[in-house]
């Protein structure tokens, strides 16, 4: 009986998944229309913060926040051989904008954190979703790390694939050749 009850507990654990993957291709366009509005001639980024919902969640697919990559402020993207190769460093993340732009959430502004939730992150070009490499940056892992956000979601090349942040974190660092320790 207790590997039949395992069974069903992964079954349902693997429904959930199903779920949350087809609220995130759902939402993959927007993602990608998020990407479009950056003004950064390197590389367009969009991402969307989720409520995924659990197995009865009522705000499945809701989006909390949303966000590109851009300069800050007053600031511009000149498409500069010096810009593009700081670009990374100079500007403001999808993924933190779009935690920036969830804050007008009293859940997540008044000190609750993004806990739970799901980061959608793409890349687009000509406005189509690519696929990403592989986990590479410290700064956006760190930043979701540190507002609890639960799981991310990016788009590699067999699909979309969900990494718990801790995970997400560890392979971001390891492919970085940065020490992993937990």
């Amino acid at each position: 009986m207790e590997d039949h009850m395992s069974d069903a507990y992964q079954g349902a654990q693997d429904a959930e998944f199903r779920s949350q993957r087809a609220v995130m291709e759902r939402l993959l366009p927007l993602a990608v229309e998020q990407a479009m509005m950056s003004p950064c001639a390197k590389s367009k980024r969009g991402a969307l913060l989720v409520d995924a919902g659990g197995w009865t969640g009522t705000n499945r697919g809701v989006v909390i926040g949303k966000g590109f990559n851009a300069p800050p402020g007053r600031h511009k993207c000149d498409g500069s051989d010096a810009c593009r190769a700081a670009c990374g460093r100079i500007c403001e993340h999808a993924e933190a904008a779009a935690i920036r732009n969830a804050m007008r959430y009293p859940s997540v502004g008044y000190g609750l954190g993004c806990d739970g939730l799901h980061m959608l992150h793409v890349k687009a070009v000509e406005g189509a979703a690519v696929t990403s490499g592989p986990p590479s940056c410290e700064k956006c892992s760190v930043t979701m790390l540190a507002h609890k956000v639960s799981v991310m979601w990016l788009l590699r090349p067999w699909g979309l694939a969900a990494y718990a942040m801790d995970d997400f974190h560890a392979e971001t660092l390891d492919n970085l050749h940065l020490p992993v320790i937990r």
